[in-house]
């Protein structure tokens, strides 16, 4: 079995070749909010976007709108547009139909999943013409500044525009998508797109509110590999592969930013094989919070298995109040970078369709990456202990106990999450 398991993480490494390619780093999300507009106003081909959550929101309608306009300006563009049918959830039959009446064809991934087919598009990707934007970024409010304030909480995130040979893979993998049997146009028939109201609302939306990209956000050099697990299959997971491969190669160093860090399966036993190494291991990660359901369990499960982590000398940050991670980031030995939707979780590992770039031999993108990293660990906690995150965070006995507890049900739920 285990002989089994290295030569999937190995063929899993050699599945897609290197290429040379151009990159801008995103740790902002007005720079990236900026250059998807301008990829907007300049496309004259084609649009492919696939989101897991595209939000009917004053992002989301922004979006649509620039869309809109560029579809008024060029009719021969061609759109499509895949939604998660589960994580675009305010997105309804009727709205993706006035889509597609608009000329943006839209089409909803897994519209009515069962207990043997769960899987979710947690991909996402965004191509106009031959640049590409993948990264964690969802097209909603909470996700992206539009110059205001628009979130309550700052959601921190990584996004690399990518252009160059390397987004004829990306594109291979929307049309996968976009081509499964799974990904479905609405029935328009029983929908009622009477005048497209929804569309008034978008055109009547200001348009979103954009800063001029940074002079340093040039383009640099780098060798690029690109890993996307196919939708409507758990079997071949090649982006969680990649990740065990990648771990698996490190020796001197692992970072890893992540929003959900429930590690299972093979990624929880290369991160034990590399603390074994003796490797300088550090984690950026959100701190335990009960606002809801999905944030009690994200955050409090692992507090266990980060004591423990703690206790071998891991260097374990968390987020500060103010902020959240939503980042999916690793960066190993200070010469691979990998950045995608990939969570360190059960339904990333097993489940859910995910992507990945990988990124080597850019000295300037590294030193980029290492720079915001270092001011994201500046502005959060770096605790010793569990019990110093609870009082950082200001909980109460009964919510430390209640997450604590929770903790202790990481065995039975971490399959879930």
């Amino acid at each position: 079995m285990k002989l089994f398991i290295l030569l999937l993480i190995f063929f899993g490494s050699i599945e897609t070749m290197s290429l040379r390619s151009d990159l801008r780093l995103h740790a902002r999300s007005e720079t990236s909010l900026a250059a998807r507009i301008a990829s907007l106003e300049n496309v004259t081909k084609n649009l492919d976007i696939e989101a897991f959550y595209l939000e009917d929101d004053l992002i989301g309608r922004g979006f649509l709108k620039q869309i809109l306009l560029a579809k008024a300006q060029k009719p021969h563009l061609q759109i499509r547009l895949i939604l998660d049918a589960w994580g675009s959830g305010t997105i309804n039959e009727s709205m993706a139909c006035q889509l597609s009446n608009a000329g943006i064809s839209t089409k909803f991934f897994n519209k009515n999943p069962n207990f043997f087919n769960q899987q979710l598009s947690h991909r996402k990707i965004w191509i106009a013409d031959n640049r590409a934007f993948i990264g964690g970024r969802n097209l909603s409010e909470e996700n992206f500044s539009a110059g205001d304030k628009v979130s309550e909480t700052v959601l921190t995130d990584w996004d690399v525009e990518v252009r160059g040979e390397i987004v004829k893979s990306i594109q291979n993998s929307f049309d996968q998508a976009w081509s499964h049997k799974y990904t479905r146009f609405s029935d328009c028939s029983f929908s009622s797109t009477t005048g497209n109201p929804w569309i008034k609302k978008i055109l009547n939306e200001k348009k979103l509110k954009v800063t001029a990209i940074d002079k340093e956000l040039v383009w640099k050099k780098a060798e690029v590999q690109w890993f996307a697990d196919p939708l409507g299959n758990t079997k071949y997971r090649d982006v969680s592969r990649q990740v065990a491969y990648l771990i698996r190669l490190s020796r001197r160093s692992l970072q890893i930013e992540n929003a959900y860090f429930l590690p299972v399966g093979i990624i929880a036993q290369e991160l034990g094989r590399a603390q074994k190494r003796g490797l300088r291991m550090e984690f950026y990660i959100n701190g335990p919070s009960m606002t809801n359901w999905i944030t009690k369990y994200s955050t409090c499960l692992p507090m266990n298995e980060i004591q423990w982590w703690m206790s071998t000398g891991a260097k374990v940050t968390f987020t500060s109040k103010e902020k959240k991670t939503h980042a999916k980031s690793l960066f190993i030995d200070d010469e691979i970078l990998a950045i995608g939707s990939f969570n360190f979780d059960s339904r990333s590992i097993n489940t859910n369709a995910e992507t990945l770039l990988v990124i080597r031999n850019s000295p300037e993108i590294f030193n980029e990456y290492k720079i915001e990293h270092r001011t994201r660990i500046n502005e959060g906690f770096t605790a010793k202990n569990i019990s110093q995150v609870f009082v950082n965070y200001n909980f109460s006995a009964v919510s430390t106990n209640e997450c604590s507890n929770l903790s202790g049900l990481k065995p039975f739920l971490k399959n879930f999450f």
